[in-house]
């Protein structure tokens, strides 16, 4: 008869201990970068800011399409982060950022962004349905 060995457990992922102030030292960083590129920063966040405006006003009287294009939204927003990730990256080069970079970020994780957009088209449809039946209950 064949007998099965038992499998190795998996190594378990190295996990590195962090100074309690070393999150305050990653804001004061973002927060120079954010001095230092303050209209691309102000710029790229009133971009996203619209686009949460835009989900506000399209499900202004939609309950299932406002639930589920917030939920989406949370999806995709971090992947819009992408852009201020790219800002910083430029500033630590030493060059200027654009919103060419920005854009180019965009693009690069643009896989991520249909990913996530493929999501929020899913969260909006399951808050939909969920709405579809507590009203015909």
């Amino acid at each position: 008869p064949m007998t099965l060995l038992p499998e190795a457990p998996a190594a378990l992922p190295v996990v590195r201990a962090l100074a309690p102030m070393r999150p305050l030292r990653w804001l004061a960083a973002g927060h120079e970068d954010l001095t230092r590129a303050l209209g691309l920063s102000l710029a790229h966040g009133l971009v996203v800011m619209l686009g949460a405006l835009a989900i506000a006003l399209l499900g202004w009287r939609h309950f299932g399409v406002l639930a589920g294009g917030y939920t989406g939204f949370l999806l995709v927003a971090p992947l819009l982060a992408t852009g201020l990730y790219q800002i910083s990256r430029r500033l630590a080069q030493g060059a200027v950022p654009t919103w060419a970079d920005v854009r180019q970020a965009w693009r690069l994780s643009g896989a991520l962004v249909r990913f996530a957009a493929l999501l929020a088209l899913i969260g909006t449809l399951w808050v939909g349905f969920s709405a579809v039946v507590v009203l015909a209950m």
